[in-house]
């Protein structure tokens, strides 16, 4: 969906490797804004992620994608005014494509994922899988 050469995806992806996501947290108070905010939050049995994005006009300007413990977020915002962006007096709202990554901080069951659009919020729901065990073993003399 993302209109980027091909370098720059990859000059992302380094970037967010060298500086982690606490430097992109810490930074969100003094850079713009360019990328949707998500909230995630875990409960004892289910895990979310909520995406805010205001303004998707149709279900394929979203596709959410997950491998393994990462959930990839690539967002298509259309342009939604009869004007050309130069006549615009302020522009503060996003517009454009967007794609994020997140790691997610607990296992889930793959079939129990299932996500929801309401109010400008998408909110993906995983319910949470316990891989936490303790192995018995038997002493030999």
């Amino acid at each position: 969906m993302t209109n980027h050469p091909p370098q720059w995806e990859e000059l992302q992806e380094n970037m967010q490797k060298a500086l982690g996501d606490s430097f992109w947290k810490d930074m969100q108070n003094v850079l713009p804004r360019r990328i949707p905010l998500i909230d995630l939050f875990e409960t004892q049995s289910e895990g979310f992620v909520i995406i805010e994005v205001p303004g998707i006009a149709k279900q394929e300007d979203v596709q959410l994608d997950i491998k393994g413990s990462k959930l990839s977020i690539d967002i298509h915002l259309p342009y939604p005014y009869p004007v050309s962006k130069e006549r615009l007096h302020t522009q503060e709202r996003m517009f454009g494509n967007f794609k994020r990554s997140i790691t997610l901080p607990f296992s889930y069951e793959k079939k129990s994922i299932n996500a929801h659009y309401k109010n400008g919020l998408l909110t993906v729901r995983f319910t949470k899988v316990n891989h936490n065990q303790r192995i018995k073993f038997q002493m030999e003399e």
